[in-house]
């Protein structure tokens, strides 16, 4: 008995050291998640999901995976498109943008040191110069005088008297020509009608055509040596803007010529 009772400690207590050396296997563990999943290599790269996306088929989880990583794609170009957009004032100012203006800017003219315009006939002094008041240019306008010898005229013969030359200066002013001038020395052309005198026979033909177009038929031009004394102002340092009211006022003034100051010697009249 005793015998048997020795035989059956000796198995009991090999039994007990073969369970805690682990020969057996561990029982209580093996029956516990935790404590098994400690066991496995690569722990740290399982991910627990949801009953509902593990039951899933596996194209939508693929689909799903893809949707996520071109949204996050979208974003993460779209916040560099808003840090390069805000960030590309302020580091970077851009000089040459500021300064294209002042390289472009149109440089204004410079005034016109001196114009004279002419020559006149005394008869137009009033017109002119009420004409030219508008300018404004104080003591930088000034009148002078120019003497001129003509050697040929157009003209409207003697008209007989006093009473005929004012009825033909009538027909004049109908037909829009205020350039005449009433002849009354005692030759042979005593009351009739000076339309201009020039200085060559060509001016004087250009002038009678003209005078033919308005409806003028009976005048013509002989030669002869007149002085006469005739008038031109003289502009000087006129601004762009002064030029631009000359501009709108010339072509109601007689005919004249645009010439430098330095083109005649004249006589000065302020």
């Amino acid at each position: 008995m005793l015998r048997f009772l020795f035989w059956v400690l000796v198995a009991a207590n090999a039994g007990l050291a073969a369970f805690q050396m682990g020969w057996l296997g561990h029982w209580t563990l093996d029956t516990r998640e935790p404590e098994r999943l400690k066991q496995q290599h690569h722990v740290n790269l399982l991910k627990q999901v949801a009953a509902s996306a593990a039951t899933a088929p596996a194209a939508d989880g693929a689909d799903a995976d893809a949707a996520k990583t071109e949204g996050e794609g979208e974003k993460k170009a779209d916040a560099k498109a808003d840090a390069k957009s805000d960030a590309k004032p302020d580091a970077k100012p851009d000089a040459k943008a500021d300064a294209k203006p002042e390289a472009k800017a149109e440089k204004k003219p410079e005034p016109i040191a001196c114009m004279e315009i002419g020559n006149f006939q005394q008869t137009d002094l009033a017109k002119v110069e009420e004409k030219l008041r508008t300018l404004g240019l104080g003591d930088r306008q000034s009148r002078v005088n120019i003497n001129e010898t003509a050697t040929h005229m157009v003209y409207i013969p003697s008209q007989g008297s006093k009473e005929g030359a004012d009825k033909k200066v009538g027909e004049l002013k109908r037909i829009g020509v205020g350039d005449y001038f009433v002849i009354q020395d005692q030759s042979a052309l005593k009351w009739g009608i000076s339309l201009g005198v020039f200085k060559t026979e060509e001016a004087a033909k250009q002038h009678l055509a003209q005078l033919n177009n308005k409806g003028v038929r009976t005048a013509r031009i002989m030669p002869r040596a007149v002085s006469s004394t005739r008038f031109a102002f003289q502009f000087r340092q006129v601004t762009a803007d002064e030029q631009a009211k000359w501009e709108s006022i010339k072509a109601s003034l007689p005919a004249f010529d645009t010439r430098s100051c330095q083109d005649n010697k004249t006589t000065r009249q302020q």
